[in-house]
């Protein structure tokens, strides 16, 4: 229930589930095997907001995006926006909430057809969601295109005839126009040339502000997520291990995965400071497969808080639940601190391995 007097998040998800079913060699034939993509994930996106979701690849985050958009189908929990459920929602009744909800796709190179000129790509969802006259649709389309700073030619040329920043600007526009209220970026620069990134990022800081929309930004690159987001929830094979501001669980994280992940990104100085110990952590083994996830906690196979405690089985035997102290939530059976640790002592070898 949500408390009296305080506002329902714009779009919330429950305890979401999502599975797919594979096809997995056997000794002698083929057979059907399920892949739990995202298991029991329950976010909140407030109004005004912007959430990053992080993680290594097949963490489930890009899954959790064509979820919310109903591009790939909920195995169970609820997906509501602005405290409506959503969830089930199929055909009409999709579409009547779709316009509330739209997507930029990672690759603006694949994401936008060769053979429709911009006008008629950011035209699109007009007319799907908001068929009109011609001359109101023009209109929008221009819009649009000036609001994210493309020439004003650019309505009758085609993608190819742009570099890959400017295709991210078509993408961003065609997202724009039918107004929505929630943005859902997926690896929104990974594409791109560096160069590039720092004025798209400054694009969608700006629109974000000037219509205020809300964002989910799904993204490997935690200098964007840092930049871009006022909240994060780190993902791992799955599930959500911790979640809090950006500010928050950047400066001080409490799982020993976001640590790590966070260690991968060094500032200038300490680059520039060779007096400086190298404090990366470098996780030892490859992410487990969904096929076959870890019991328990599903990090303890690279986990070195486990190595160090006491009692090792607990994290073999049993899940920790996504616990909320006030500040954020962590999913660790040690994350008050009880584990000997902060961080992997530098001379352990055994902590060391290949970097996620």
């Amino acid at each position: 229930m949500q408390p009296a007097g305080e506002e329902h998040p714009i779009l919330d998800l429950r305890d979401l589930r999502v599975t797919y079913r594979i096809r997995k060699p056997g000794r002698f034939w083929i057979r059907k095997a399920e892949l739990h993509a995202v298991q029991g994930v329950s976010l909140s996106l407030r109004r005004g907001r912007s959430l990053g979701l992080v993680g290594e690849s097949g963490s489930g985050k890009s899954t959790i995006a064509r979820a919310v958009m109903g591009l790939t189908p909920v195995r169970s929990g609820r997906l509501l926006l602005d405290g409506t459920d959503i969830t089930a929602r199929e055909g009409a009744a999709r579409s009547a909430s779709r316009h509330r909800l739209q997507m930029v796709f990672q690759n603006p190179y694949s994401s936008l057809n060769p053979m429709m000129t911009v006008h008629d790509i950011v035209a699109e969802p007009l007319r799907i969601f908001a068929p009109g006259d011609k001359g109101s649709h023009a209109r929008r389309v221009q819009e649009m295109l000036d609001a994210v700073h493309l020439p004003r030619d650019a309505a009758q040329r085609f993608p190819h005839q742009f570099s890959g920043g400017q295709r991210q600007r078509i993408a961003i526009a065609r997202a724009l126009v039918l107004r929505p209220e929630v943005i859902i970026a997926d690896e929104p620069t990974s594409a791109l040339d560096v160069s590039i990134q720092a004025q798209i990022m400054n694009l969608l800081t700006e629109i974000r502000k000037e219509r205020k929309l809300s964002y989910l930004v799904i993204s490997h690159d935690l200098a964007a997520i840092r930049y871009l987001c006022d909240d994060v929830a780190v993902m791992y094979l799955g599930g959500i291990v911790e979640q809090g501001p950006t500010r928050d669980v950047f400066s001080a994280p409490r799982h020993p995965y976001t640590k790590a992940l966070l260690s991968s990104v060094r500032t200038i100085q300490e680059v520039t400071d060779k007096g400086r110990p190298d404090r990366r952590i470098l996780l030892k083994g490859d992410l487990p497969s969904p096929l076959s996830p870890p019991s328990g906690c599903r990090f303890h196979t690279r986990c070195w808080w486990r190595r160090e405690i006491g009692n090792p089985q607990r994290c073999v035997d049993e899940a920790p639940l996504l616990r909320s102290d006030g500040a954020g939530a962590v999913a660790c059976h040690f994350s008050d601190g009880s584990a000997p640790h902060a961080n992997p002592p530098p001379a352990a070898a055994e902590a060391q391995g290949r970097a996620s």
